[in-house]
């Protein structure tokens, strides 16, 4: 009979962000739950079983509020900005037809650079924050600072400038909310979560060194699904 020896490990998640160590908890309670349900007679694993789904829904509903929070705070700052952007545009584009030479010059001179920018507001909060900063930069800029005052859009340019600042200001605020709830109830629901998890690590691995040579096609008492080559812990034969 040929001996299978497990050496059982359990995996380093302290570095995990929330939502890969949701992963990893969420295929480790698919896998245990499987498992109890074909072996009842392993009532360690049922017994701490609905605890641990119960704190991980918790933990779940937890990152789900902390993110839509965040999400609409930052809705608001990006409509603001993208009106303020518009405005810049429609004002600007107001000047197409002026037939005064010096006007119709500082338009021309800035044509190119609005057509450039002129699909900001459709991109993603990231992309437009890189592409505003990126225009701002590029009208302080001769010739089109000057340009930009001759057709009088600096206000509107300060508008947008104030706009941006706003939205650097609230996507920092939003960091700093979450990175404090982190450590908050979400951190509290992780701890316990990982002590659950800890546990099933421990115990599995207990077992295998207590049954290391005992194949699973020859053990009539135990099922073929074995946690021991199915669970997301680090396994080794």
């Amino acid at each position: 009979m040929m001996n299978t020896t497990y050496t059982i490990r359990p995996l380093s998640y302290s570095n995990l962000t929330h939502r890969e160590f949701e992963s990893l908890m969420v295929d480790s309670y698919q896998v245990l739950t499987i498992f109890t349900s074909s072996y009842r007679d392993e009532d360690m694993y049922s017994k701490h079983l609905e605890g641990f789904h119960s704190k991980l829904e918790q933990f779940q509903a937890q990152l789900a509020n902390v993110e839509k929070k965040d999400s609409m705070s930052l809705v608001e700052l990006d409509k603001e900005r993208d009106n303020a952007l518009v405005g810049l545009f429609t004002l600007h584009k107001g000047f197409a037809k002026i037939k005064d030479r010096d006007l119709k010059e500082a338009y021309e001179v800035l044509l190119p650079v609005f057509k450039k920018y002129k699909d900001i507001t459709k991109h993603t909060n990231a992309v437009a924050t890189a592409e505003i900063k990126s225009l701002l930069k590029t009208l302080q800029e001769e010739p089109y600072q000057g340009a930009v005052m001759s057709l009088g859009l600096l206000p509107m340019l300060t508008a947008v400038i104030a706009a941006q600042a706003d939205y650097d200001k609230g996507e920092a605020e939003a960091r700093a909310v979450k990175s404090a709830k982190e450590v908050g109830k979400t951190k509290q629901l992780r701890n316990e979560i990982s002590r659950t998890y800890d546990l099933f690590v421990r115990y599995t691995a207990a077992v295998a060194e207590a049954y290391p040579e005992i194949p699973l096609d020859q053990t009539p008492q135990r099922p073929q699904y074995d946690p021991r080559q199915q669970a997301p812990f680090s396994w080794y034969k």
